[in-house]
């Protein structure tokens, strides 16, 4: 843009003006996100529509599900540096993971959580018996994506009643925010080549956001 309106409209400017006036007019740069091009808007709206007057029931809850992996050499994220220097992270190159399905409740800022190795129906099943427990007595929605353990037939949902987002919708889903947030807190410039220390790592940051309920209910407000 810049270039433009030097060489299409002969307007002699320089960079750090133009760019002191692109932040003047609260323009930031910032890099797109990826966005999956097939969307259905309608399966979207229809859902939002069907959403919204659950949420504002009180015989009955909507919690969001969803799995997330951890790594022990996490991918780099922005830190503040003075200018002029070369920040690293530390990386092992060993790819040491682990996996958390998790729900949370964004009516109350409620949170439960399984570490696991992988997840497949099984294991996802043993979540699901553990939510159960925890909210027994409870009428629960249980917003999930379309992962295919997600919809196996044999499994038992208990108090629990799934209601699926729309394809291609991550967005939808606020516990997204939960584990973006997680990540950026507990797992900057910071790395083990350790499965137990990536477990205890991971174990503390869930313990800490179920203490800190009004917290939660913040980051996955809807």
């Amino acid at each position: 843009m810049h270039g433009y309106i030097k060489t299409e409209e002969a307007i002699q400017l320089g960079y750090s003006t133009f760019t002191r006036w692109l932040h003047n007019e609260n323009y930031r740069l910032k890099t797109p996100r990826s966005w999956p091009v097939d969307q259905d808007q309608e399966a979207r709206k229809q859902f939002q529509e069907d959403l919204q007057p659950l949420l504002q029931r009180d015989d009955l809850e909507v919690w969001f599900a969803d799995e997330s992996g951890f790594l022990g050499d996490p991918r780099p994220r922005r830190i503040w540096a003075k200018k002029g220097s070369k920040p690293t992270t530390p990386s092992t190159g060993m790819h040491l993971r682990e996996s958390v399905i998790g729900a949370v409740c964004p009516r109350s800022g409620a949170l439960s959580a399984l570490i696991v190795e992988r997840v497949n129906s099984d294991v996802f099943q043993v979540f699901l018996d553990q939510l159960a427990e925890e909210t027994r007595g409870k009428r629960i929605i249980l917003v999930l994506d379309n992962a295919t353990w997600h919809k196996t037939q044999t499994l038992t949902w208990q108090n629990l009643e799934p209601m699926y987002l729309p394809a291609y919708s991550p967005d939808m889903n606020p516990i997204e925010r939960l584990w973006l947030v997680m990540k950026a807190r507990h797992f900057t410039q910071w790395y083990t080549k350790e499965w137990n220390v990536l477990f205890d790592r991971i174990f503390e940051a869930l313990k800490s956001f179920m203490k800190e309920t009004q917290v939660v209910q913040s980051i996955c407000h809807i």
